[in-house]
């Protein structure tokens, strides 16, 4: 589907050209009215010569078939509120996101980014998102939703949703009055919910999206237990290429999660900062397609497995803080061998390797000798 959007050809000479709707251009005022646009950053939704037509407004876009709005976009960058023009002096109606219920009519509405105010905007219930029935992109990353308790519910009735970022939202355990293993947001494929203080109720909503997700970013919460135990019910994670679990408190042997990653084509795996433990032996031998490996502070051990030297496409690997042993010239070796061309940092660093650091021909990664800080003899 073709948008109309900021940066596009307007089609005025067009007659058959279709202006936006006049309902949900009423809309788009009303919630207008609710924010403090200090920079002027919304100025073309005054400006007399477009302001009939809301497909011409900043952060706007329209089918060109319908002229319904499809996306709207009004987060700033990450960096907060004050680059991207909007003031965070917002209105009470807004911080509250109660007057966003006016998008109601807006039911062709595809795309939705809220994110990255660094808790200037506040949410107490996610209700107005029941209305954006055609919703499959959204984004309210650093929105405050510790008051949106019962936000599971809401976004499982969203049946088109694709990509839901909330990282960074102040969510906590997931209640939910009727949580089940039942869901209508099967469609999700992208999911970031990193840096809230989720825990392991977390998995009786995720384990009926393992057939769809593509990328699942779970790090900086508080998952406890076993990731077998956490992923028990996700048999079927053959599309997942994305996976990060860090900084929270699983335990137990990497060895077991990946048994539940076979046939997958993961490319991503973070498990960084955790209380795994034992030795890696040969868990990813089959990954083959692993470009980024980080197992870092944690407690694994033993000598570290010829087979990742098997991983050709990797570029970075992350080994430090743990208690790996072993040859150190013996590895480095065999990690140097098909990926020595496109590994751009490894970190081996605090762990208990020894031997001589070898001569090794061909380009060394860009971040520095391989290891540092090790026991070397």
């Amino acid at each position: 589907m073709k948008w109309v959007g900021p940066g596009f050809s307007s089609g005025a000479g067009d007659t058959n050209f279709i202006r936006c709707r006049e309902s949900e251009r009423q809309e788009l005022l009303t919630f207008r009215q609710g924010l403090v646009d200090n920079r002027g950053r919304l100025s073309s939704w005054e400006r007399e010569e477009d302001k009939n037509d809301c497909c011409k407004w900043r952060g706007v876009w329209c089918s060109n078939r319908t002229g319904h709005v499809i996306k709207l976009d009004l987060g700033g960058p990450s960096f907060g509120p004050h680059r991207s023009g909007l003031s965070d002096k917002l209105s009470p109606s807004l911080l509250e996101l109660n007057h966003l219920e006016s998008l109601g009519n807006l039911s062709k509405l595809h795309h939705l980014h809220l994110g990255s105010f660094r808790y200037h905007m506040k949410a107490e219930n996610l209700d107005l998102l029941l209305h954006l029935s055609s919703l499959t992109h959204l984004e309210m990353s650093s929105v405050d939703l510790s008051g949106a308790i019962y936000w599971v519910d809401i976004i499982k009735r969203l049946p088109s949703l694709s990509v839901l970022l909330l990282r960074e939202c102040n969510l906590f355990s997931v209640t939910s009055p009727s949580i089940s293993f039942v869901n209508t947001s099967a469609s999700i494929s992208t999911l970031d919910l990193s840096y809230n203080s989720l825990d392991s109720t977390m998995f009786r909503w995720l384990f009926n999206l393992s057939s769809t997700l593509f990328e699942l970013r779970l790090g900086a919460n508080q998952l406890t237990g076993s990731i077998p135990d956490a992923f028990r019910h996700m048999t079927s994670l053959q599309y997942l290429q994305s996976l990060d679990l860090s900084g929270n408190m699983f335990s137990g042997k990497p060895s077991k999660l990946l048994h539940n990653l076979r046939g997958s084509n993961l490319v991503e795996l973070r498990l960084a900062a955790n209380q795994l433990e034992g030795p890696i032996q040969d868990a990813f031998e089959n990954m083959t397609s692993l470009t980024n490996l980080d197992l870092s502070f944690n407690q694994l051990e033993g000598v570290i497995p010829k087979s990742l030297g098997n991983l050709c496409n990797l570029q970075s690997l992350d080994l430090s803080i743990n208690f790996f042993s072993g040859n150190l010239p013996h590895f480095l070796h065999n990690l140097f061998g098909c990926a020595e061309d496109i590994l751009e940092s490894s970190f081996l660093n605090e762990n208990q390797l020894t031997g001589p650091l070898p001569d090794i021909e061909g380009p060394i990664p860009s971040e520095g000798y391989p290891v540092a800080e090790s026991t070397t003899q």
